[in-house]
């Protein structure tokens, strides 16, 4: 197959960053492969969509928008908390979306590529409704949390506890949804409790039988920073092959996610903070970018 089908979520305020996220596929990308995109969203500008359009022109790449504001209307009151936003529930709606589509690749916006994603888009999926990564941090917590514990076992019902997939990078099967669990099933599902990690946790509870986890450098969660390394502090509680697949990753990611709140665009320093910045230099809103960080930065010096 030489299209590879990727789709992103965002809003407005996030494009910056979902350019970045495309520059790095771009950068490895394939001449051999035709690489279309579908951004997902309510409120993206016209300008915002004809700067990425620019971007991608006379390349491999095709980009195309999707307003789901009316689509969402008839979803409910989805929960949302924290620093999650409505929009990471839009990728439920893809197997009604997409009606043409047998699969794509959903990456989030807080991620760069440090290889081609191609690799990870001709996985064979047939028999899965997912392919993605364990969660190393749910691993953890499944260990010395017991409030968590008892709710991936009684709400979550994995029966395997630590196979908990991390849903920032997954390639979706969206003919198998499509048989077995359409957009429907996913919103009212959603839609039954304020699950803690939102439409993850409604994945998780109604595909983990039938996930296909995959090597941990696809989705390299980053160690945050040097203050505080996840490695040492938060996965050593995690089983020992979660922890080693982890730290063997570290070395060589496929695919690094930036996402626990402290993202580059806001502390360069992070954890592969500088790769980070390296691809931003080539994104058309690199200096909105920067100047958004010196007064994201000033606004908490003066508290």
């Amino acid at each position: 197959m030489n299209i590879v089908q990727i789709v992103a979520a965002a809003n407005d305020r996030y494009v910056p960053y979902l350019s970045v996220m495309l520059r790095s596929v771009m950068d490895f990308s394939s001449i051999q492969r035709q690489y279309n995109i579908t951004v997902l969203h309510k409120d993206i500008t016209r300008e915002n969509q004809m700067t990425l359009i620019q971007m991608l022109s006379g390349t491999n790449f095709s980009i195309e928008f999707i307003n789901v504001t009316e689509r969402m209307r008839d979803c409910g009151d989805l929960f949302v908390s924290n620093h999650i936003k409505i929009e990471t529930y839009f990728r439920l709606l893809l197997p009604e979306l997409l009606p043409d589509i047998e699969k794509v690749l959903y990456i989030d916006c807080d991620v760069i590529a440090n290889t081609d994603v191609a690799e990870l888009f001709d996985y064979d999926v047939k028999e899965y409704f997912l392919a993605g990564t364990r969660d190393a941090d749910s691993a953890a917590n499944y260990n010395i949390n017991s409030d968590y514990h008892k709710y991936i076992n009684e709400i979550v019902g994995l029966e395997q506890p630590y196979d908990y997939l991390q849903a920032g990078i997954i390639l979706m099967n969206l003919d198998k949804f499509r048989l077995e669990c359409p957009t429907n099933r996913l919103l009212e599902v959603a839609l039954e409790r304020n699950w803690r990690f939102h439409d993850q946790d409604t994945l998780n509870h109604l595909c983990h039988k039938k996930i296909m986890f995959v090597d941990y450098a696809w989705n390299f969660v980053y160690d945050y920073d040097e203050s505080y390394r996840r490695s040492k502090k938060h996965i050593v509680f995690a089983p020992h092959y979660i922890l080693s697949d982890y730290l063997k990753a570290k070395k060589n990611p496929k695919m690094i996610h930036f996402s626990w709140t402290n993202k580059p665009w806001f502390s360069p320093g992070v954890h592969f903070g500088e790769k980070y910045w390296m691809i931003a230099r080539k994104s058309p809103y690199y200096t909105q970018m920067f100047l958004q960080m010196e007064a994201d930065l000033g606004r908490y010096i003066l508290g």
